[in-house]
């Protein structure tokens, strides 16, 4: 396990004094599942994600591998998750109202509906609007991340790497292609075991 991000992954929360701080401040009783240097991941979002990922299977007429590997492939996701946003946080990255409504017309538009119709169409297929913006607002925080890590490993100018900073944060929006069903995780169809694992890591 890396020095530099130390992950203590918990059973009780309670015999953690850091876990218990956090817990005093929690609005609504939840379990950590995982700390990651000064964030955490709930046992909340760990189920909601591995709802969403069975309720997919199902629906795409795919088989998962075991329970016990799916939840444990997911959580090492949002732990993952949660480090680059910590990162994205630190460098200043950040997805304003505006640019996050653009995305979501043009996810609205790509599916053939329109900005004000999409809550309706989401509540249809069980998505929570507000968890909906929430977890795009982190895909986009992300991209950004990958973009700006593309750049760095570029031989460039510092004149000509404010050029394509500008570039990711004008056009990230256009750049984006995203349908309902593919906005948290995508695996594909008759997807093994191995398979599941490879596409987190795409």
């Amino acid at each position: 396990m890396s020095d530099i991000v130390k992950i203590l992954l918990v059973a009780f929360f309670s015999s953690s004094l850091f876990a218990q701080e956090i817990d005093r401040n929690l609005t609504s009783l939840d379990s950590i599942v995982a700390i990651v240097n000064e964030g955490v991941v709930l046992n909340s979002q760990l189920n909601s994600q591995i709802q969403i990922v069975t309720e997919r299977a199902k629906k795409d007429g795919f088989a998962l591998p075991s329970e016990e590997i799916v939840k444990e492939q997911i959580l090492e996701q949002l732990i993952l998750e949660e480090i680059q946003l910590q990162r994205a946080d630190g460098i200043g990255i950040r997805v304003s109202d505006q640019m996050l409504n653009g995305a979501i017309s043009l996810i609205a538009e790509q599916n053939n509906t329109t900005f004000e119709r999409l809550p309706d169409q989401l509540k249809k297929d069980g998505i929570d609007y507000g968890d909906f913006r929430r977890d795009l607002r982190k895909q986009l925080i992300l991209d950004q991340l990958r973009d700006i890590d593309v750049i760095g490993r570029i031989n460039a100018s510092d004149r000509e790497l404010n050029q394509c900073l500008e570039v990711v944060e004008n056009n990230i929006i256009n750049e984006s292609q995203y349908n309902l069903s593919h906005i948290l995780i995508s695996v594909p169809e008759a997807a093994t075991a191995d398979e599941f694992d490879n596409s987190r890591n795409e």
